[in-house]
């Protein structure tokens, strides 16, 4: 009989009751056997407290009390885990059904310290639906070009949790935007090794704490200066990225969405938009 790893999932939230339920379902019809679920709420006034105490049965362990922000929550889930890997799922998202069995196999079968895969992401704004996988997926091509952010996604890792053990608790406070792509450097700052999987893991929702776009980049920048990239090739990605995304607002809003699609299909290959 295969014993799967134990696999801890933290949902860090905050007054998002709308979509919360959605995720703690998502995870509990995993009808994963060897599942640690943590829920960290900053003190919500909408209704949180309710649906924690309805699955309260369902989950390991909440916490519902005033915090510092989304990446100090992190951390206070981080603190109560005792899984072997680790993974984060935003409020507003939830999992693919069924795929944590599917991840618990291809754990115990082969070497890998961090598991990751695709997504599916939902514009809420603009009624679209993109299927998106990582720029590389094989470990050495990872590693080749680190600054090309999004070569993975973090929202779909499935991290050793000794790994964690060595950084989480440095990660800045202020990184909100950018919190993935920082945890990302101090990955590949411990040469883990990544293992893909091509299968969506998780879907994402417009509204999450990251967001806000033009502030991330400028994060990613500086993050990327501060793990060793020099700094005019920092602007240059910077600025490319700043540029494509004007040109995408643009063209949506003057009403030009084919034209944006074949923009972003030429820049960003590894989003796909699903038919409606």
């Amino acid at each position: 009989m295969i014993i799967y790893p134990k696999i801890t999932i933290i949902i860090p939230t905050y007054n998002r009751a709308t979509l919360l339920e959605r995720a703690i379902i998502s995870v509990i019809n995993q009808r994963y056997d060897n599942l640690e679920f943590i829920i960290i709420d900053g003190a919500s006034t909408d209704g949180t407290l309710d649906l924690l105490n309805k699955y309260d049965e369902k989950i390991s362990k909440w916490i519902s009390e005033p915090d510092a922000g989304p990446i100090y929550a992190i951390k206070k889930g981080y603190e109560l885990a005792t899984g072997d890997y680790i993974f984060f799922l935003s409020s507003d998202d939830y999992l693919e059904p069924g795929i944590l069995n599917n991840i618990g196999n291809i754990l115990c079968q082969e070497f890998c310290d961090v598991l990751h895969g695709n997504f599916i992401y939902y514009d809420n704004i603009n009624a679209d639906t993109f299927l998106c996988k990582p720029w590389f997926t094989s470990n050495n091509d990872i590693y080749i070009n680190r600054y090309q952010w999004p070569s993975v996604f973090l929202n779909t890792f499935f991290v050793k949790k000794t790994i964690y053990d060595s950084f989480i608790r440095d990660i800045n406070l202020l990184y909100v935007p950018a919190v993935d792509y920082e945890m990302f450097q101090m990955l590949l700052y411990r040469n883990v090794f990544f293992k893909y999987f091509d299968n969506v893991i998780v879907h994402v929702n417009t509204g999450g704490i990251s967001d806000n776009a033009m502030k991330g980049y400028f994060q990613v920048a500086k993050i990327s200066i501060n793990h060793g990239c020099g700094k005019i090739s920092a602007i240059n990605a910077l600025i490319k990225k700043i540029v494509i995304r004007k040109a995408s607002i643009i063209l949506t809003r003057i009403g030009l969405a084919h034209m944006r699609d074949k923009f972003l299909g030429k820049y960003c290959k590894n989003i796909i938009k699903l038919p409606k």
